[in-house]
């Protein structure tokens, strides 16, 4: 009786979600509805939020903190608040 060739199967390549602001890997904090994850970096502990709609990373930006209240505790703009200084700047660099 003949044996068959065990023939291995090509690996997939590992795809790790990076920090914006210094490229390490991050773990998952919270999963939302729509593919929205925000994340935390295992290096420096920076926060960002990433979107996985499509099934792949379509968009990055940096938070400044990781709870969302319902509404802007200082009366301004929500988005304005959860984001702070990092708004405009998604790898958070230029204001230190």
């Amino acid at each position: 009786m003949a044996r068959k060739k065990i023939v291995e199967k090509p690996k997939k390549e590992r795809n790790f979600i990076l920090c914006p602001t210094c490229s390490s890997k991050s773990r998952l904090l919270r999963t939302e509805m729509g593919g929205l994850q925000t994340r935390e970096c295992t290096s420096f502990n920076h926060l960002f939020e990433v979107d996985m709609f499509f099934g792949f990373e379509s968009g990055k930006r940096r938070i400044e903190q990781f709870d969302r209240p319902f509404f802007s505790p200082t009366g301004g703009n929500y988005s304005d608040w959860v984001q702070g200084k990092f708004k405009n700047d998604p790898t958070g660099k230029g204001d230190r």
